[in-house]
């Protein structure tokens, strides 16, 4: 066989084994996301059932906060969208459902983040993380921020009367 040829019939080969290769890749890919989703779907049933068992009643599902994003001055608005919002003896709150091997721990990085976000954007005293495979429910509160606020307002306020009493207090001997 030519050189010319071979080259061209290894050239040929190669597409042929990349084009195939990124299918299956691709495929894999899919069937993952569709299998996460699922596990997902499963787990948010679980949790509904599990949160009426517990005795809270769904007040919305999917429930969403619209928010803004300034980069540069400039408006980016975006939405967030909880798994739940219920109400028990008079109280409202949020709760997410995470399944998988590590999204199910508050301390995992992006879910403490997510929770963050959540307690930031929507108006309730407290959050819950449901493990959607286990069903162990979890009360999340951010003491210095947020549904558990400590009051960094109020240590403001008192150091700012503090100030003005000791400056009032040197006016009024001194001046």
């Amino acid at each position: 066989m030519p050189l010319g040829t071979l080259l061209l019939f290894t050239l040929v080969v190669a597409l042929l084994g990349g084009v195939a290769g990124s299918t299956l890749l691709g495929w894999f890919r899919t069937k993952r996301v569709q299998r996460r989703f699922s596990q997902g779907r499963k787990g948010e049933k679980r949790a509904r059932e599990e949160l009426l068992r517990l005795g809270f009643v769904i007040v919305e599902e999917q429930p969403r906060v619209e928010a803004v994003l300034v980069i540069d001055g400039e408006e980016h608005p975006y939405t967030v969208r909880g798994d739940f919002l219920v109400e028990r003896g008079g109280e409202r709150a949020l709760v997410e459902v995470k399944t998988g091997s590590t999204a199910t721990d508050p301390l995992y990085a992006p879910t403490r983040r997510q929770l963050r976000e959540y307690d930031a954007l929507f108006h309730v005293k407290t959050l819950y993380l449901l493990n959607g495979k286990t069903l162990t429910l979890q009360r999340i509160t951010f003491p210095e921020h947020g549904n558990g606020r400590k009051g960094r307002l109020p240590t403001a306020v008192l150091w700012i009367a503090v100030l003005g009493l000791a400056l009032g207090v040197v006016c009024w001997l001194y001046c």
